[in-house]
């Protein structure tokens, strides 16, 4: 498993679901209440940190959940902002 102390250059898009997938999963479910609809928002939360692996690479266990957690929420407020 990573750790925090992990070199940015070995966090890999999988270390990143098999670690952060069930608990973005439970988080966006209690926000939007369907189960297929945050499965949808955890997805694109993962397409989204493709871009950013040696960032997140780069933090705490607990600061990429957070950064996850924000990227999900904003993807899911966004289209609530622009009506």
């Amino acid at each position: 498993m990573l750790t925090g102390s992990s070199s940015p250059e070995n966090l890999t898009l999988a270390d990143l679901y098999d670690i952060y997938e069930s608990k973005l999963l439970r988080y966006a479910t209690i926000m939007v209440g369907d189960p297929d609809w945050a499965e949808d928002l955890v997805q694109e939360t993962f397409m989204r940190s493709i871009s950013h692996l040696q960032l997140l690479g780069s933090l705490e266990p607990y600061q990429r959940l957070s950064w996850l957690r924000t990227v999900l929420k904003n993807y899911f407020i966004d289209p609530l902002l622009s009506e």
